[in-house]
């Protein structure tokens, strides 16, 4: 499902969702960030990196309508891959 960076030391994945309106606030200048946090939408987010060094490149991002849309996702990627690193913003606030 995913494509290796090339040359990158490390493949781990970590799988994420948060609302865009966090999002939004972190990235205020990200347009579509703001649109999906107006919309009060859900982000699920795939990243490949380091995890020590928490540096990671952006794979995937899909923005949903509902949060059972992107929790049905998130879950789905998480059994997809049982060793990736993931992170619940929504929940775990």
């Amino acid at each position: 499902m995913f494509e290796r960076l090339e040359d990158y030391y490390t493949q781990s994945i970590r799988i994420d969702l948060t609302s865009a309106d966090q999002l939004a606030r972190l990235n205020p200048e990200n347009v579509e960030y703001r649109i999906a946090a107006q919309n009060n939408r859900y982000v699920v987010s795939v990243l490949q990196g380091d995890v020590q060094e928490s540096v990671y490149s952006t794979r995937m991002q899909k923005v949903f309508d509902t949060f059972d849309e992107a929790q049905q996702t998130f879950l789905t990627l998480l059994r997809e891959n049982p060793d990736a690193e993931y992170f619940d913003f929504v929940r775990d606030r």
